[in-house]
């Protein structure tokens, strides 16, 4: 039975890969891979528990039974002879080494790494019984176990983003240890002639999910996690955007109301004799327009942040862009303490809206100057890692607290209290990312500082400007942008 539960629990988790959204190719590569697994296990439940009590129960020479065994055989080979290149096939693509290539390039590559399971499928075909020869499948096993083992360990340093660095932990502390065990559980001890060790091998899958299921939880791999938080916060915004142009009309006609009602008030006052009556309708109206027009600032605010954002994208240099921000802000912050420091010195050029992602960085910086309030410094860079761009602000104000961090972009959280920030400027910054097919990442320590990354996907880089022409495309002059929009 043992063997039954590891194939259900393996099954499982090739559901969960083959549904996670990130890097589509990888996800479709472990989930293949697991289900393979998967279909190991139950071949070795058909070949040791039902088999054994079906041949005394059935008459002889059933079709049924020798149909069994044909597929238990036919599991238990694809179970070990597919695993370890698929392993190396993962590995390269993990890596990155196959960006950008033509498509035969990646079709000649598959091949040329699956010619092992080729011959070992022609040496031992399919029969009644599986009877391999293991030490041929322990010598080319290992051989691909090593290089995938030397493939991911030089690429574990490429990692830049906490969503990447958890994808190839998970790697290091689950998917190698479990191929290493159950190399040395399943495939040496049979070439070495010990046929019960295999058996007990359903303890690694065991382990396997439990791990997999605390990096899902806490963490995220692969994308799932992310998937679960942008299905909760993409229902956020469908749920303010249908409601916002009620409650805005609503609110305007409100206050439509209670500012001529503070007019005719207003009219009545000046015509009073007594002073001090006229005096305190003055206050009271003044109070009344004050706050009405704060209202409708807030209305104003929560229309600009929730509506849908339409994208209308030119082509234009991310580093003059960035350039612009900070010398804005350092123009505005003149006497104080922060310092700007601008190192973003790599010159690419992206194709994405200017006004939403000036809009994005801008609230970003403006943050970190909020939470300096005594000064501090702030670091802009950009890092370009395969498959990717990277933007980072990362500030030494005072950190963000644990508990806040899983609520940054939820509609109207925020965490200042001054009256002027509505928790909406973060939850502005997600939608702008997520609409150019990017993402945006925060994180923090209490009494350490902030460090966003603002992540631009491939597809929107279009070239790195030191190797062409430093002329902007596509790009008309914008007004001043409110950096204050929260």
């Amino acid at each position: 039975m043992g063997m039954l539960v590891a194939a259900l629990l393996l099954l499982v988790e090739a559901v969960l890969f083959f549904i996670s959204t990130t890097k589509k190719i990888i996800n479709l590569i472990l989930s293949i891979a697991v289900f393979i697994a998967s279909a190991g296990c139950f071949g070795s439940f058909l070949e040791n528990s039902a088999l054994p009590y079906l041949r005394v129960t059935a008459p002889e020479g059933s079709l049924f039974i020798l149909s069994l065994e044909y597929f238990s055989s036919f599991l238990l080979s694809l179970s070990h002879f597919v695993p370890y290149s698929i392993l190396l096939i993962f590995s390269v693509y993990f890596s990155g080494y196959l960006e950008n290539k033509a498509r035969w390039q990646h079709a000649l590559f598959t091949f040329f790494i699956l010619t092992p399971t080729f011959i070992s499928f022609i040496l031992f075909p399919v029969g009644r019984y599986f009877c391999p020869d293991f030490k041929f499948l322990s010598i080319w096993s290992g051989i691909y176990l090593g290089a995938s083992l030397i493939i991911l360990q030089f690429t574990n340093k490429k990692a830049l983003t906490g969503s990447e660095k958890n994808d190839r932990f998970f790697v290091f502390v689950a998917i190698l240890p479990t191929k290493l065990v159950h190399y040395l559980m399943v495939i040496v001890t049979q070439a070495l002639g010990n046929k019960t060790i295999w058996k007990y091998s359903y303890f690694i899958v065991a382990v396997f999910f439990a791990i997999y299921l605390i990096f899902i939880i806490k963490y995220g791999i692969f994308g799932l996690k992310i998937k679960f938080e942008k299905i909760k916060l993409d229902t956020a915004i469908k749920t303010i955007n249908s409601s916002t142009v009620i409650f805005n009309h609503a609110v305007k006609n409100e206050v439509a109301k209670i500012s001529m009602c503070t007019c005719a008030i207003k009219s009545l006052g000046e015509n009073m004799e007594y002073k001090e009556i006229k005096d305190k309708i003055s206050l009271s109206t003044e109070i009344i327009e004050d706050s009405v027009n704060h209202l409708l600032n807030l209305v104003d605010r929560i229309n600009d942040n929730s509506k849908p954002i339409v994208l209308d994208e030119s082509i234009f240099s991310l580093k003059e862009l960035v350039e612009t921000i900070t010398n804005t802000f350092r123009k505005t912050m003149t006497g104080s303490n922060i310092i700007i420091d601008n190192s973003v010195d790599q010159d690419f050029r992206i194709k994405a809206d200017y006004t939403h992602i000036r809009e994005c960085i801008g609230n970003i910086v403006n943050n970190s100057t909020e939470a300096m309030a005594t000064g501090g410094k702030i670091d802009i860079y950009l890092e370009h890692q395969r498959g990717f761009l990277v933007l980072t602000i990362k500030d030494n104000g005072p950190g963000i607290s644990e508990e806040h961090l899983p609520h940054l972009f939820d509609p109207f959280y925020t965490t200042m209290k001054n009256g002027r920030n509505f928790g909406l400027g973060l939850f502005y910054c997600y939608n702008v990312m997520k609409k150019h097919n990017g993402n945006i990442e925060i994180s923090s320590i209490k009494g350490s500082g902030t460090v966003v990354r603002l992540i631009f996907p491939e597809q929107r880089v279009l070239s790195d400007l030191r190797t062409e022409s430093n002329t902007r495309e596509g790009i008309n002059e914008k007004n001043q942008i409110d950096y204050c929009r929260r």
